[in-house]
């Protein structure tokens, strides 16, 4: 008996040291793909939306004069749903497109926040304040719904906050 408690308690050291330099040696990689899937998200996005960074006279670019890009956290259904948000018009008619970076929303009903997965994330592309703030919720994901369209509210509130917009 006291062999196979042994035998057992090796057998999960064993396991669970193989887990740990599993995760030490992939962390920085797992990071630097997720930031380089971000990078292409934002740059599909300016280019399904037609803009081009246009740089400034100190090599930089500003971000306040047409366009901004913010990254957003909500509390979804199943955790929290981390996205991009785009803001074009600064100061005029303001208008946002949205991409989701990452959810745990459920599998199936949650997709349709997934601009891989379906499209209608990107039929909301170029909405106003508005049209973002009247948005039906999706039958049997209503507090997804509600995250995205949170998370809309709080991208027009921060370009207003960040570009000194009343």
């Amino acid at each position: 008996m006291t062999k196979a408690i042994l035998s057992f308690l090796s057998l999960g050291l064993m396991a669970l040291g193989t887990l740990y330099l599993t995760d030490t040696y992939t962390r920085s990689r797992v990071e630097d793909n997720r930031l380089y899937q971000q990078n292409e998200t934002v740059r599909a996005l300016l280019k399904d939306r037609g803009i081009t960074q246009q740089p400034n006279s100190t090599g930089g670019t500003n971000p306040c004069d047409y366009w901004q890009i913010t990254k957003l956290e909500v509390a979804g259904y199943s955790g929290i749903i981390a996205g991009l948000a785009l803001i074009e018009d600064i100061g005029k008619h303001e208008r946002l497109s949205l991409r989701i970076t990452a959810h745990n929303e459920t599998p199936g009903i949650g997709d349709f926040i997934d601009h891989r997965k379906k499209s209608w994330i990107q039929a909301l592309d170029g909405n106003s304040f508005e049209e973002w703030s009247d948005l039906d919720s999706v039958t049997g994901a209503t507090i997804t719904s509600l995250a995205i369209q949170k998370m809309a509210n709080s991208a027009f509130e921060l370009e207003r906050d960040n570009c000194g917009i009343q």
